[in-house]
């Protein structure tokens, strides 16, 4: 059950647990509702001891941001931090992930 799986995410030291797939009205309402993150409570009983932070990613899927895909299957540019390179692009590549979030 839902209870059970926070409860145990709770009591294993999980301090959050991220959705990788939801269903998509679930992922349309939360959207709509601003609620793609949540404390998880298992339990009013046991309180703080029972929740868990949770959210679900914003495309609805656990794939990366359009652009940030760094699978070697992948086309999008690699993420250089090394100032010695030429093509230097973390500044840029980490405000794209930000405006995406």
């Amino acid at each position: 059950s839902a209870t059970q799986a926070a409860h145990l995410s709770a009591e294993m030291g999980f301090d959050s647990l991220f959705f990788g797939r939801i269903d998509y009205q679930d992922r349309e309402k939360r959207l709509k509702e601003r609620e793609m993150e949540m404390i998880w409570r298992a339990s009013p009983s046991l309180g703080a001891a029972a929740q868990v932070f949770a959210g679900a990613f914003q495309s609805g899927n656990y794939g990366p941001p359009p652009g940030y895909c760094f699978d070697q299957f992948c086309s999008d540019p690699p993420m250089q931090t090394d100032p010695r390179l030429e093509d230097v692009n973390y500044k840029s590549e980490v405000d794209g992930i930000v405006k995406f979030a």
